[in-house]
């Protein structure tokens, strides 16, 4: 483990949240990986809502 490269670098790790909502929660996540996707998907809502259209998402997997 020690020689294989990382995605990921030991300060980037997500800390326990601490409660609040669901935005305080969105901004304690690192901007790595799949949570910035989640923030980005969070931000394409809120833009939509505000502008007053509407979306849609989905979330998946393939067995």
């Amino acid at each position: 483990m020690q020689s294989r490269k990382s995605k990921v670098e030991r300060d980037e790790v997500a800390r326990p949240f601490a409660g609040g909502s669901l935005g305080d929660f969105l901004d304690s996540l690192p901007d790595i990986l799949a949570a910035r996707d989640l923030r980005s998907v969070a931000a394409h809502i809120l833009d939509a809502r505000k502008k007053g259209g509407l979306s849609s998402s989905g979330w998946g997997r393939i067995p």
